[in-house]
């Protein structure tokens, strides 16, 4: 494969890692934010308040996930900076922390999300 391909493939990669986390961070706090507001407007004595605080925990834990996964992915990058653009071997494993956090992220949204629709689908008359 062609250097200029594979330079092509690691910023399309870059720019959709980046997409996925500015989207799970805005659907995360969003739900958040909506769930809150469900709560206030629409159910205000709301049954199966389990149901709704696993979906804040979820949704924390996504959010917290994401933030850990920003902070890991700068000091890799400042390391690189600093190895004046050298990667080394051992940094592919925290790659794979990288990307294992940001599928936790993922996963936990998608349950924070489960429980927020279950909610929603017994608050609502």
């Amino acid at each position: 494969m062609a250097e200029e391909d594979i330079d092509h493939l690691i910023a399309s990669h870059d720019e959709m890692s980046a997409s996925f986390d500015r989207t799970l961070t805005a659907l995360a706090g969003g739900s958040l934010t909506f769930s809150i507001s469900f709560i206030h407007d629409i159910a205000p004595r709301p049954t199966s308040a389990l149901a709704i605080r696993s979906s804040w925990i979820a949704m924390a834990v996504s959010l917290a996930l994401i933030l850990v996964s920003f902070l890991v992915s700068i000091e890799v990058h400042k390391r690189v900076i600093a190895a004046g653009g050298a990667y080394e071997p051992e940094w592919k494993i925290v790659r794979k922390i990288v990307t294992a956090l940001n599928l936790m992220a993922g996963v936990a949204f998608l349950v924070g999300a489960s429980f927020l629709v279950f909610f929603a689908c017994i608050n609502v008359n």
